[in-house]
């Protein structure tokens, strides 16, 4: 399926990339730097065309996240939440950026949901028992 996406991006015109993306692909090397534009291209390109699909939200909410955009990255994880509220990924992914700003009661409400939605899962009960 990845293949069929990727084949079926078909070149548009150039999107601004992120600031704090594109500041990240100037101060690595040079290899790395086009990895991190191409990725960011790809992205891009994989909202543009399914903009409402919960995995791509996913993807682009990850590079956000990687790449110090985390409060760009909730609102992309909460419009997955939107599209699909059974999605374990996205509370997960909120509660840890929420974790790492020392909200300790919205990481509490979206670890609960979370565990809500897959109760036997021993990693979640493992991050959310882990000192910050």
């Amino acid at each position: 399926m990845i293949a069929a996406i990727w084949i079926g991006i078909a070149p548009r015109t150039k999107v601004a990339m992120d600031p704090a993306i594109a500041e990240t692909a100037s101060r690595a090397s040079p290899e790395v730097g086009h990895l991190i534009r191409e990725a960011s291209d790809v992205t891009t390109k994989l909202q543009e065309q399914f903009p409402e699909t919960p995995e791509v939200l996913d993807v682009v909410a990850m590079l956000h996240s990687r790449f110090g955009r985390a409060e760009r990255a909730v609102e992309l994880w909460k419009r997955m939440l939107e599209l699909d509220p059974k999605s374990s990924a996205a509370c997960r992914a909120i509660a840890a950026v929420a974790m790492q700003k020392g909200d300790l009661a919205e990481a509490e409400a979206y670890f609960r949901k979370a565990l809500a939605l897959e109760p036997d899962s021993a990693s979640l009960r493992r991050n959310w028992v882990r000192p910050c």
